[in-house]
């Protein structure tokens, strides 16, 4: 018979980043995960420096500074899933992405085979902490606030019955990005 050559694809790989959501001025953590064994891993990753400040990444050698991270491991013949926790500093309110760069990334098998790598992306929002502290609403139960529920007023008073043995307050604030606690 004649032998007819045969195409040889290397494994596919996905790396992907998950999507994070904070505060201006508050950490905000990403993880970048190989879905495959490694053995060795040099993975870039893009970001916006004008949104985000790089803090830190774990896992070997990973350094990173104005846009870009460099998530570097060798982790020798015993391959293992790896994954890397990024954090960042937000900057400024806004929507960026953290993106896996394919042509600049390389992550090995421990057969030294190169995988073909689908790389991902993933949002980072960035959000304003709320100047409006103030409620749209406050009620109780059981019992009846006094006087009617104001804005503007800081002081109530609620009567109970004495069988009584808590009371539930519900509290609405103005501003959807504020928070009661």
């Amino acid at each position: 018979g004649v032998l007819r050559p045969t195409a040889v694809s290397a494994a596919v790989c996905t790396v992907s980043v998950t999507s994070a959501t904070g505060y201006v001025g508050e950490e905000i953590t990403v993880t970048c995960s190989v879905n495959q064994p490694v053995a060795a891993a040099t993975i870039a990753v893009s970001y916006d420096p004008s949104c985000l400040e790089f803090k830190s990444a774990s896992g070997g050698n990973s350094k990173g500074g104005g846009g870009r991270i460099l998530l570097d491991m060798d982790i020798g013949e015993d391959a293992i899933e790896v994954s890397y926790t990024i954090k960042f500093r937000a900057l400024k309110a806004s929507t960026s992405q953290v993106v896996v760069l394919p042509g600049q990334s390389d992550v090995v098998d421990a057969k030294s085979d190169n995988y073909e790598l689908d790389c991902g992306a993933a949002t980072v929002t960035v959000k304003n902490h709320s100047s409006d502290a103030s409620l749209r609403s406050l009620a109780v139960s059981p019992g009846t606030l006094s006087p009617d529920f104001s804005a503007d007023r800081l002081r109530y008073t609620v009567r109970v019955g004495n069988s009584v043995r808590s009371l539930a307050v519900e509290a609405a604030v103005r501003d959807a990005e504020a928070s009661v606690s």
